[in-house]
């Protein structure tokens, strides 16, 4: 069966624009309070990372600068960024919206960007609680939001403009302990820049806006706020080019004013924030169980999961939003949240919302092609957008399904290798690669769909899988790692 049918749902949600390399959120809201203090966690479970001290960041050019890097050790070094570091990204990125309304760029909020952008009336406490349907309908935006005198004069908001989705968000939850005890969703808001915006003056393009979500049961959390709020601004892109970056990073305070701080030994402490004022960092457990809360700061904690480094300024890609896998994750027997009914990975939308995160991903492939028209993330963007492309211009043949992972295979140019139905090898490798590794290996270093690179790694996937170095999210037992390590040595 080349394809799993899915339930059909109500109505509509994202990207991990998406912080893709998959950080795991908890509740906490991002903070601008003071940097905490280096990490210090000797003796902690697995011992696979350390943090880069002071001396050593300040060793390395800002352009140079990773999230991660692998030691002769084989230990991941991390870069979580620092305070002084995000303020003075934030100043670069202040230089390059000349008409932003809020002249002290560190004082500025989410009703400062949605102004430049030209979206005054609209509030972000709306933008997280109304649905996408009404969000995306203007008649029935009027009727909702928390404010409607106040769009007496202004222009209606046109089709497109606007764009929203929900949707269960795997790649944020912990799968250190299963089965899991809470659960990670998102909310993604795509806007375009409108015409006559400071915005576009700037020749911006577009602000999106990803609100986290966490529930401890395996619904969407309705009426809950988001406990981090991360977003991405893109520029147009020009030739010859202008003076943009590839893209900008930046975190908001949760709209609750309720922000947290990570100390050394990794203990999160909640402080009142002015909601929805600029962030300087998320804190999070990363993508590693092994780790404490820490704080992760713009831009250096962002740009490697974005297919860039430092600040971004060449190659910084927004990440597709890969329904596919999010139904591999509940769908038994293999899923490792099948508490979540398949019938509510995509909240309320069903064919609806498939249909607009094909419009997000049409706009994602065009984003990835300006900047970086040779990476596995275009072709991997490209892929799913081939495969439901009965969604295309919102077709009413759309169909809320899944395609089961050997058919989502892409080749690498130069090679004929692709993950092939049928095939014995891939029909085991690939569902492990899938669970095991796509968290990661999905827009950070390579993506495991691409067959031709898995094949030219395999040897240190072996190595790596075998010696319990990879994953870190997760401890794969001896029957499970020999199963890797065994499938992979006999690709070609």
């Amino acid at each position: 069966m080349k394809r799993a049918s899915m339930l059909s749902l109500g109505s509509l949600l994202a990207l991990a624009l998406i912080l893709s390399l998959g950080f795991l959120l908890s509740v906490w809201a991002s903070s601008p309070a003071q940097e905490a203090p280096a990490q210090a966690w000797a003796g902690h479970e697995y011992q696979r990372f350390r943090f880069v001290s002071e001396g050593q960041r300040k060793g390395i050019a800002a352009a140079d600068r990773q999230l991660l890097k692998m030691t002769e050790d084989r230990m991941l070094l991390i870069d979580n960024g620092s305070l002084e570091d995000a303020v003075k990204y934030y100043g670069e990125v202040a230089k390059r919206f000349p008409n932003f309304p809020q002249k002290d760029f560190l004082k500025s909020g989410l009703a400062d960007v949605l102004t430049y952008f030209g979206y005054t009336p609209l509030k972000a406490g709306d933008l997280q609680r109304l649905d996408p349907e009404i969000l995306m309908n203007y008649g029935e935006l009027l009727k909702n939001v928390s404010n409607p005198n106040d769009f007496r004069g202004f222009a209606p908001i046109a089709k497109d403009e606007l764009l929203v989705t929900r949707f269960f968000a795997p790649k944020i939850i912990s799968v250190k302990v299963l089965p899991a005890k809470e659960f990670g969703w998102r909310k993604v808001v795509w806007l375009k820049a409108r015409r006559g915006s400071s915005a576009e003056k700037d020749k911006v393009d577009s602000f999106l806006l990803l609100f986290n979500f966490a529930s401890t049961d395996p619904k969407f959390p309705t009426g809950k706020a988001a406990g981090q709020i991360q977003s991405m601004i893109t520029p147009r892109y020009e030739n010859p080019p202008n003076n943009h970056l590839s893209a900008y990073f930046l975190v908001y305070n949760a709209l609750t004013g309720q922000c947290p701080e990570a100390d050394r030994n990794g203990n999160v402490v909640v402080k009142p924030c002015t909601p929805g004022q600029i962030g300087f960092h998320l804190t999070a457990s990363f993508d590693a169980n092994d780790l404490p809360q820490a704080n992760y700061f713009v831009p250096d904690a962002c740009a490697q999961c974005h297919g860039t480094s430092g600040t971004g300024e060449k190659k910084a890609k927004v990440n597709y939003l890969d329904t596919d896998h999010w139904y591999d994750r509940v769908r038994p027997p293999d899923g490792d949240f099948k508490q979540v009914a398949q019938k509510d990975v995509l909240v309320g939308g069903g064919s609806q919302a498939l249909r607009v995160i094909y419009k997000l991903n049409e706009r994602i492939r065009a984003q990835n092609q300006a900047v970086d028209p040779d990476s596995f993330q275009l072709r991997a963007t490209a892929k799913w957008l081939d495969l439901h492309q009965d969604c295309r211009n919102e077709s009413p043949n759309c169909t809320d399904k899944s395609w089961l992972p050997t058919y989502r295979g892409f080749k690498k140019p130069g090679s004929e290798l692709v993950w092939t139905p049928g095939n014995e090898v891939d029909e085991k490798l690939l569902p492990r690669l899938n669970q095991a590794c796509f968290r990661c290996h999905s827009s950070f270093s390579y993506h495991v769909f691409e067959k031709a690179t898995v094949a030219g790694k395999k040897d240190t996937i072996a190595d790596y899988v075998g010696y319990g170095f990879m994953p870190p999210d997760r401890k794969l037992d001896d029957a499970t790692k020999k199963a890797i390590v065994d499938l992979v040595k006999k690709l070609p």
